[in-house]
């Protein structure tokens, strides 16, 4: 729309240039009134017009267009000086030539002033009328279809949820919307972030929230996620022989809790999204075990010291095998007293609205299922085990079957 304003601006500055030629051959003040009043009028157009642009929401005009919009007023005011000096000049030589114009009748000089003024203004705000009303359907269309889009993905979500969980949830019980966003957000400088946001659901039914996500057609949730150690535990213990109470996986780097640094989410999102149970836990697991950077920490209750040679010699006969996995670059194994300070971290999200812009601070944290945790400052950790797997991690310790060992409290 911004052409429209082109259009108008060079039509004004051809009738400048043709009353500027015109008053100067006629030396017809009725032309240089006519002249002036365009003069003022144009530049009052230009400021109306900036001040529009200003308090228009919808408009969204980049530095090149006020640069632009400066050099037409720029234009508008020379011509305005360039007429001025002439006119005096004009006046200067006519008293010296002892040379008197007629003047002016009152309605003739009303209608110079008054007809540029007019025109120029009608067409200033028609321009603006216009480009206001494109910008309102426009806006009008994208409400329309983001609410079309809405309502089909929050049913589709519902209908997971209720496929996946044998649940009654409808659309009336989503709390929480957002649009996905995979677009390039960048200033005028090319400087920015492409987003990676899928759409995400919140529904509230009995007193639980659950999540849900659509990643380019992959719908996950996190229903689970509480009662997911349960299952880790279980199928560790078969597996192993040993009486794990809780697991943790996370990235070696001591990365965020969010985002695609929380390993478990990530895979629930991309790679497992069906019901878990004992009969598939192993399957989730397998993929766990292929994200890259990994950290695995193990916690086994420490009921006596009598009883941690037996626990030493378990953990480093029947944990070897992850040493298998080259993308595994820490494996911990912490004996602890007392009771383990679990941590359950809910996810905040932004109010919800159709364009989150470049202000938003979670372009790149999708992956907001909320986790699980064991908070590292707690000081009922006995003991560490270390498996020495020489990955770019240090390991201190007494040497045991390629673990390190040693007492912590």
């Amino acid at each position: 729309m911004f052409i429209l304003y082109i259009i108008l601006f060079i039509l004004l500055l051809i009738f400048h240039i043709y009353f500027l030629i015109k008053s100067v051959k006629t030396r017809d003040n009725k032309n240089w009134l006519i002249l002036f009043s365009l003069n003022v009028s144009s530049i009052t157009s230009v400021i109306l017009i900036v001040c529009y642009s200003l308090f228009n929401k919808y408009l969204d005009w980049n530095i090149l267009s006020y640069l632009g919009l400066c050099l037409v007023e720029l234009c508008y005011i020379l011509i305005f000086i360039i007429s001025l000096i002439l006119k005096i000049i004009e006046v200067k030589r006519n008293k010296k030539q002892n040379i008197t114009k007629e003047k002016l009748h009152t309605n003739l000089i009303k209608k110079s002033i008054m007809l540029p003024l007019v025109f120029v203004l009608f067409f200033t705000f028609l321009t603006c009328g216009i480009d206001y009303s494109k910008y309102v359907l426009q806006q009008r269309g994208e409400i329309n279809t983001y609410n079309n889009v809405k309502s089909k993905e929050i049913s589709k979500m519902a209908n997971f949820l209720n496929n996946k969980y044998n649940l009654n949830i409808q659309e009336k019980d989503c709390i929480y919307y957002r649009e996905q966003d995979y677009t390039r957000h960048s200033d005028i400088l090319g400087n920015g972030t492409t987003y990676n946001i899928p759409y995400i659901t919140v529904f509230e039914t009995n007193n639980e929230k659950i999540t849900v996500v659509d990643r380019k057609g992959f719908i996950s949730d996190n229903k689970q996620l509480k009662d997911l150690n349960q299952f880790i535990t279980d199928y560790y213990q078969e597996k192993t022989g040993i009486n794990f109470e809780y697991v943790e996986f996370s990235k070696s780097y001591v990365g965020s809790w969010s985002g695609n640094d929380n390993i478990i989410n990530t895979v629930l999102q991309t790679k497992f999204n069906k019901l878990i149970t004992d009969k598939n836990i192993e399957e989730l697991i397998n993929y766990i075990l292929q994200e890259s950077d990994l950290s695995i920490t193990f916690y086994i209750k420490d009921t006596n010291e009598s009883n941690r040679d037996v626990i030493k010699e378990s953990v480093t006969k029947n944990l070897n095998y992850l040493k298998e996995y080259p993308n595994v670059e820490v494996v911990n194994v912490y004996g602890y007293n007392g009771d383990l300070d679990i941590k359950h971290i809910e996810i905040d999200f932004p109010e919800e609205h159709i364009d989150y812009g470049n202000s938003s601070d979670d372009y790149n944290d999708g992956y907001k299922f909320g986790c699980y945790y064991v908070d590292s400052n707690s000081n009922n950790f006995a003991f560490l085990l270390a498996m020495d797997l020489d990955r770019g991690y240090t390991t201190i310790g007494e040497e045991i079957n390629g673990w390190k060992y040693r007492i912590l409290n």
